[in-house]
């Protein structure tokens, strides 16, 4: 009797796609980053309550990498001005290829 089991594949080649991000197509859309892998979604919304007046929505990258998708482009500027001693933000156009890559397949660029 032969036994025979498949096997999922394991890497992730996101990081080496080549993604432009159209500054003004995605302003609403910051990256959220270095923060602990145990951060859970609730983590990250109540950091950013203060700056989520019209809603804010999380995308997770990985585990220690979001998009936080705000309301509004001035909602996702004002977010970009967080002072927060266990995470980093940065603007969608500087942010890592694999975040680029998953908002524009989110968007549906």
């Amino acid at each position: 009797m032969v036994t025979v089991t498949i096997q999922h594949v394991h890497n992730d080649y996101s990081i080496y796609e080549n993604v432009c991000i159209s500054p003004e197509k995605l302003c609403h859309v910051i990256e959220i980053y270095d923060f602990p892998a145990v951060f859970k979604t609730d983590d990250l919304l109540d950091a950013f309550a203060e700056y989520s007046d019209g809603g804010i929505k999380i995308e997770w990258v990985d585990d220690t990498h979001a998009l936080g998708v705000f309301s509004s482009d001035t909602a996702a500027l004002h977010a970009l001005s967080i002072c927060h001693p266990m995470l980093k933000t940065r603007a969608l156009t500087e942010a890592s290829k694999k975040s680029k890559g998953k908002a524009t397949r989110r968007a549906g660029m």
